[in-house]
């Protein structure tokens, strides 16, 4: 900190910047050999120094517009390695281990039997039976490979026609015809 305010001039502040550039690639070698395991404890004083150097230097008074894109130009540079190593830290702490990460678990699907034919009984007056609506839609589509319409959108698009015919509780047909999901709407 005492560096800062010692640096009168431009000239003296340059070589102060240059000396925080110098110690970001410096900091960032130890992090490379820590995350590669050749180093055991993360080097995290020596970040915590360099980051509060940064700040203060990011917010000294006395600016030229060339040193203060200099400033931003290390700012920007420890900020970008900086967030990068405390991610990567993170992710040893959550169990990635330097680069190999734990063995997934592997979950089975559920295997879908084949439906040529459906029927779902669907009511304005009970929500649920449009959740059953959409799954079963769902179940077909995945099985045709077809693309999928959203939830919200599908189920709005039923009752808009359920509410246009007069329509209040009704039963639908789920058909595929020519390996495309059909629907015919039919009166209860």
């Amino acid at each position: 900190m005492e560096e800062i305010k010692n640096a009168n001039n431009i000239g003296d502040m340059e070589i102060l910047l240059q000396t925080i550039d110098n110690s970001i690639e410096k900091l960032k070698a130890e992090y490379n050999l820590f995350f590669a395991g050749d180093i055991r404890v993360p080097p995290e004083q020596e970040r915590e120094r360099l980051e509060k150097k940064v700040r203060n230097i990011f917010y000294n008074g006395r600016k030229s517009p060339r040193l203060s894109l200099l400033i931003q130009n290390v700012s920007s540079k420890f900020t970008l390695y900086n967030n990068m190593w405390l991610k990567r830290l993170n992710e040893v702490e959550g169990g990635i281990i330097r680069g190999i990460r734990k063995p997934r678990v592997i979950v089975k699907k559920e295997i879908i039997k084949p439906i040529k034919n459906a029927v779902v009984n669907v009511s304005l007056n009970q929500e649920d039976s449009f959740d059953d609506f959409y799954e079963q839609y769902k179940k077909l589509s995945l099985q045709q490979s077809a693309k999928i319409m959203g939830k919200e959108r599908m189920v709005n698009s039923i009752k808009t026609k359920l509410i246009t015919s007069n329509l209040i509780d009704v039963k639908i047909d789920f058909q595929i015809e020519k390996g495309k999901v059909k629907l015919k709407i039919r009166r209860q």
